[in-house]
Protein backbone atom coordinates (compact mmCIF):
# COMPACT_ATOMS: atom_id res chain seq x y z
CA UNK A 1 0.00 0.00 0.00
CA UNK A 2 1.18 3.19 -1.09
CA UNK A 3 0.76 5.65 1.79
CA UNK A 4 1.07 9.59 1.55
CA UNK A 5 2.10 11.76 4.36
CA UNK A 6 1.39 15.44 4.43
CA UNK A 7 3.66 16.96 6.76
CA UNK A 8 2.37 19.91 8.76
CA UNK A 9 4.67 20.31 11.29
CA UNK A 10 7.36 18.80 13.52
CA UNK A 11 4.89 17.78 16.28
CA UNK A 12 2.62 16.55 13.38
CA UNK A 13 5.91 14.45 11.92
CA UNK A 14 6.68 12.64 14.54
CA UNK A 15 3.04 11.48 15.33
CA UNK A 16 2.17 11.38 11.90
CA UNK A 17 4.35 9.09 10.81
CA UNK A 18 4.50 6.91 13.50
CA UNK A 19 0.68 6.12 12.57
CA UNK A 20 1.94 6.08 8.81
CA UNK A 21 4.58 3.56 10.06
CA UNK A 22 1.91 1.50 11.79
CA UNK A 23 -0.27 1.07 8.86
CA UNK A 24 2.60 0.85 6.22
CA UNK A 25 4.21 -2.15 8.76
CA UNK A 26 1.16 -3.99 8.68
CA UNK A 27 0.14 -3.82 4.90
CA UNK A 28 4.16 -4.22 3.63
CA UNK A 29 3.40 -0.35 2.46
CA UNK A 30 6.08 1.95 1.53
CA UNK A 31 5.64 6.09 3.12
CA UNK A 32 5.94 8.94 0.89
CA UNK A 33 6.69 12.44 3.19
CA UNK A 34 5.63 15.73 1.58
CA UNK A 35 6.43 18.72 3.32
CA UNK A 36 4.96 21.88 1.99
CA UNK A 37 6.62 25.21 2.89
CA UNK A 38 3.47 27.62 2.36
CA UNK A 39 3.51 31.27 0.92
CA UNK A 40 1.59 33.46 3.14
CA UNK A 41 1.53 36.66 4.25
CA UNK A 42 4.15 37.82 6.43
CA UNK A 43 1.54 40.48 8.48
CA UNK A 44 -2.16 39.89 8.50
CA UNK A 45 -4.10 43.01 9.61
CA UNK A 46 -1.03 44.03 11.10
CA UNK A 47 -0.39 41.41 13.35
CA UNK A 48 2.74 39.98 12.35
CA UNK A 49 2.60 36.29 11.73
CA UNK A 50 5.37 34.25 12.87
CA UNK A 51 6.64 30.69 13.18
CA UNK A 52 5.44 29.65 9.89
CA UNK A 53 8.16 30.05 7.72
CA UNK A 54 11.18 27.49 8.50
CA UNK A 55 14.82 27.23 6.80
CA UNK A 56 15.38 24.81 4.56
CA UNK A 57 17.95 23.14 6.94
CA UNK A 58 15.01 22.81 9.23
CA UNK A 59 12.57 21.32 7.16
CA UNK A 60 14.80 18.74 5.90
CA UNK A 61 15.74 18.11 10.10
CA UNK A 62 11.40 17.84 10.39
CA UNK A 63 11.84 14.96 7.31
CA UNK A 64 14.63 13.52 8.96
CA UNK A 65 12.92 13.23 12.58
CA UNK A 66 9.84 11.29 10.24
CA UNK A 67 12.43 8.79 8.59
CA UNK A 68 14.05 7.83 11.97
CA UNK A 69 10.69 6.97 13.22
CA UNK A 70 9.52 5.24 9.99
CA UNK A 71 12.60 3.10 10.51
CA UNK A 72 12.11 2.66 13.89
CA UNK A 73 8.80 0.76 12.70
CA UNK A 74 10.55 -1.23 10.33
CA UNK A 75 9.70 0.78 7.24
CA UNK A 76 12.49 0.32 4.71
CA UNK A 77 10.59 2.19 2.21
CA UNK A 78 10.45 5.79 2.10
CA UNK A 79 11.01 8.78 0.01
CA UNK A 80 10.83 12.64 1.28
CA UNK A 81 9.51 15.48 -0.90
CA UNK A 82 9.28 19.36 -0.16
CA UNK A 83 7.46 21.92 -2.30
CA UNK A 84 6.18 25.40 -1.70
CA UNK A 85 2.86 26.16 -1.95
CA UNK A 86 -0.84 26.30 -0.39
CA UNK A 87 -0.33 22.69 1.58
CA UNK A 88 -4.11 21.33 0.93
CA UNK A 89 -3.92 22.21 -2.57
CA UNK A 90 -0.13 20.67 -2.92
CA UNK A 91 -1.17 17.68 -0.84
CA UNK A 92 -4.38 17.14 -2.62
CA UNK A 93 -2.34 17.07 -5.96
CA UNK A 94 0.17 14.63 -4.83
CA UNK A 95 -2.22 12.45 -3.01
CA UNK A 96 -4.05 11.86 -7.14
CA UNK A 97 -0.57 9.84 -8.03
CA UNK A 98 -1.23 6.46 -7.24
CA UNK A 99 -1.49 6.48 -3.22
CA UNK A 100 -4.52 4.86 -1.25
CA UNK A 101 -4.68 6.35 1.42
CA UNK A 102 -3.18 9.98 2.96
CA UNK A 103 -2.29 10.30 6.67
CA UNK A 104 -2.36 14.29 7.70
CA UNK A 105 -2.69 16.70 10.34
CA UNK A 106 -2.56 20.11 11.50
CA UNK A 107 0.08 22.95 11.43
CA UNK A 108 1.82 23.38 15.02
CA UNK A 109 1.02 26.84 15.33
CA UNK A 110 -1.29 28.79 17.55
CA UNK A 111 -3.14 32.44 17.32
CA UNK A 112 -3.56 34.08 14.10
CA UNK A 113 -1.66 31.35 12.77
CA UNK A 114 -3.78 28.52 13.98
CA UNK A 115 -6.67 30.94 11.93
CA UNK A 116 -5.16 30.88 8.76
CA UNK A 117 -3.82 27.31 8.69
CA UNK A 118 -6.51 25.26 10.83
CA UNK A 119 -8.52 24.34 7.89
CA UNK A 120 -6.04 22.66 6.01
CA UNK A 121 -6.68 19.32 7.45
CA UNK A 122 -10.88 20.08 6.56
CA UNK A 123 -9.95 20.92 3.49
CA UNK A 124 -8.05 17.86 2.28
CA UNK A 125 -10.98 15.66 3.72
CA UNK A 126 -13.56 17.04 1.91
CA UNK A 127 -11.95 17.18 -1.10
CA UNK A 128 -9.25 13.88 -1.26
CA UNK A 129 -10.32 11.27 -3.43
CA UNK A 130 -8.86 8.85 -1.67
CA UNK A 131 -9.38 7.62 2.40
CA UNK A 132 -8.02 10.52 4.51
CA UNK A 133 -6.35 9.80 7.74
CA UNK A 134 -6.55 12.74 10.41
CA UNK A 135 -3.82 12.65 12.92
CA UNK A 136 -5.41 14.22 16.12
CA UNK A 137 -3.08 12.29 18.97
CA UNK A 138 -0.26 9.35 19.08
CA UNK A 139 -2.16 5.98 19.60
CA UNK A 140 -1.74 2.37 18.47
CA UNK A 141 -4.69 1.86 16.24
CA UNK A 142 -6.41 -1.20 17.82
CA UNK A 143 -9.76 0.18 18.53
CA UNK A 144 -11.80 0.97 15.63
CA UNK A 145 -15.14 3.39 15.74
CA UNK A 146 -17.08 2.72 12.40
CA UNK A 147 -20.25 4.79 11.88
CA UNK A 148 -22.51 3.95 9.51
CA UNK A 149 -25.63 4.68 7.99
CA UNK A 150 -26.39 1.43 6.35
CA UNK A 151 -26.15 3.79 2.45
CA UNK A 152 -24.25 2.27 -0.73
CA UNK A 153 -21.72 4.68 -0.01
CA UNK A 154 -21.41 3.81 3.29
CA UNK A 155 -19.80 0.66 2.28
CA UNK A 156 -16.96 1.83 1.17
CA UNK A 157 -16.24 2.77 4.74
CA UNK A 158 -17.15 -0.04 5.98
CA UNK A 159 -14.86 -1.66 3.54
CA UNK A 160 -11.76 0.66 4.60
CA UNK A 161 -12.41 -0.16 8.16
CA UNK A 162 -12.14 -3.68 7.82
CA UNK A 163 -9.58 -3.80 5.17
CA UNK A 164 -7.26 -2.01 8.05
CA UNK A 165 -8.56 -4.06 11.03
CA UNK A 166 -7.65 -7.39 9.69
CA UNK A 167 -4.13 -6.04 9.10
CA UNK A 168 -3.85 -4.50 12.08
CA UNK A 169 -5.49 -6.60 14.54
CA UNK A 170 -7.86 -4.16 15.63
CA UNK A 171 -11.24 -4.39 17.37
CA UNK A 172 -14.59 -2.72 15.44
CA UNK A 173 -17.42 -1.30 16.85
CA UNK A 174 -20.44 -0.59 13.94
CA UNK A 175 -21.85 2.70 15.02
CA UNK A 176 -25.63 4.52 14.22
CA UNK A 177 -27.16 6.70 15.25
CA UNK A 178 -30.73 7.86 14.48
CA UNK A 179 -33.65 9.96 15.48
CA UNK A 180 -35.94 8.24 18.42
CA UNK A 181 -38.93 7.47 15.78
CA UNK A 182 -39.14 3.64 15.44
CA UNK A 183 -39.10 2.74 11.77
CA UNK A 184 -35.91 4.91 11.46
CA UNK A 185 -34.15 3.10 14.70
CA UNK A 186 -35.10 0.38 13.18
CA UNK A 187 -33.21 1.07 9.92
CA UNK A 188 -30.46 2.39 12.21
CA UNK A 189 -30.07 -1.24 13.91
CA UNK A 190 -30.81 -2.99 10.55
CA UNK A 191 -27.52 -0.76 8.92
CA UNK A 192 -24.64 -1.86 12.39
CA UNK A 193 -25.90 -5.74 11.47
CA UNK A 194 -25.46 -5.59 7.65
CA UNK A 195 -21.91 -3.25 8.21
CA UNK A 196 -21.03 -6.40 10.98
CA UNK A 197 -21.73 -9.18 8.69
CA UNK A 198 -19.86 -7.81 5.69
CA UNK A 199 -16.88 -7.11 8.03
CA UNK A 200 -17.00 -10.87 8.71
CA UNK A 201 -17.82 -12.54 5.88
CA UNK A 202 -15.02 -9.94 3.72
CA UNK A 203 -12.43 -9.78 6.19
CA UNK A 204 -13.00 -12.45 9.24
CA UNK A 205 -13.46 -9.34 11.50
CA UNK A 206 -15.55 -10.18 14.31
CA UNK A 207 -17.50 -6.80 15.27
CA UNK A 208 -19.72 -5.51 18.23
CA UNK A 209 -22.35 -3.53 17.33
CA UNK A 210 -24.23 -0.01 18.77
CA UNK A 211 -27.07 1.89 18.14
CA UNK A 212 -27.81 5.61 19.49
CA UNK A 213 -30.90 8.40 19.35
CA UNK A 214 -30.19 11.46 18.83
CA UNK A 215 -27.55 14.31 17.15
CA UNK A 216 -25.21 12.49 15.12
CA UNK A 217 -22.14 14.36 15.32
CA UNK A 218 -22.57 14.50 18.88
CA UNK A 219 -23.42 11.29 19.69
CA UNK A 220 -20.20 10.26 17.81
CA UNK A 221 -18.22 12.69 19.39
CA UNK A 222 -19.22 11.19 22.70
CA UNK A 223 -18.76 7.70 21.90
CA UNK A 224 -15.35 8.11 20.30
CA UNK A 225 -13.79 9.04 23.82
CA UNK A 226 -12.74 5.47 24.09
CA UNK A 227 -11.70 4.68 20.72
CA UNK A 228 -8.02 5.38 18.71
CA UNK A 229 -9.70 5.76 15.22
CA UNK A 230 -13.10 7.21 14.07
CA UNK A 231 -14.00 5.81 10.22
CA UNK A 232 -16.57 7.85 8.78
CA UNK A 233 -18.40 8.09 4.95
CA UNK A 234 -18.19 11.87 3.67
CA UNK A 235 -21.18 11.44 0.72
CA UNK A 236 -24.55 9.78 0.34
CA UNK A 237 -27.56 9.65 2.65
CA UNK A 238 -29.73 6.86 3.79
CA UNK A 239 -32.90 6.91 5.50
CA UNK A 240 -31.17 8.04 8.50
CA UNK A 241 -30.65 11.15 6.98
CA UNK A 242 -28.61 12.92 10.20
CA UNK A 243 -26.10 10.14 10.60
CA UNK A 244 -23.05 11.36 8.83
CA UNK A 245 -22.63 12.18 5.78
CA UNK A 246 -21.20 15.38 4.73
CA UNK A 247 -21.01 18.62 7.08
CA UNK A 248 -21.58 15.75 10.19
CA UNK A 249 -18.07 14.00 9.50
CA UNK A 250 -16.42 17.62 8.77
CA UNK A 251 -17.75 18.06 12.44
CA UNK A 252 -16.90 15.30 14.08
CA UNK A 253 -13.62 16.08 12.56
CA UNK A 254 -12.98 19.88 13.84
CA UNK A 255 -13.87 18.80 17.32
CA UNK A 256 -12.56 15.56 18.27
CA UNK A 257 -8.89 14.87 19.80
CA UNK A 258 -9.64 11.40 18.47
CA UNK A 259 -8.11 10.33 15.36
CA UNK A 260 -10.31 10.49 12.21
CA UNK A 261 -10.51 8.52 9.18
CA UNK A 262 -12.47 9.93 6.53
CA UNK A 263 -13.63 7.81 3.31
CA UNK A 264 -14.97 9.71 0.21
CA UNK A 265 -13.10 7.02 -1.96
CA UNK A 266 -12.10 3.45 -0.93
CA UNK A 267 -9.51 2.64 -3.59
CA UNK A 268 -9.60 -0.98 -2.18
CA UNK A 269 -13.45 -1.56 -2.95
CA UNK A 270 -13.36 -0.14 -5.87
CA UNK A 271 -10.06 -2.60 -7.35
CA UNK A 272 -12.61 -5.16 -5.19
CA UNK A 273 -15.52 -4.54 -7.56
CA UNK A 274 -13.88 -4.63 -11.09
Amino acid sequence: MEILAGICGEKFCRIGARIAGQLAKAMEGEVTMLYVRPKIMTTYFGHKVSGAHRSSKEEDEILEQGSLVLKRLGVEKTRRMKRSGEPAREILKESSKGYKLLVTGTRDLGGIEKFLFGSTSSEIAQYAKIPVLVVRRDAELKKFLLCTDGSDHALEAEYCAGYLARRLGAEVTVFSVALKEKPVLDFAKEAVEKGRGMLEKEFGVKAQVKVATGDGAREILKEAKDYDLIVLGSRGLSRIKRLLMGHVSLKVLAHTNTNVLIVRHCIMYEEKMK
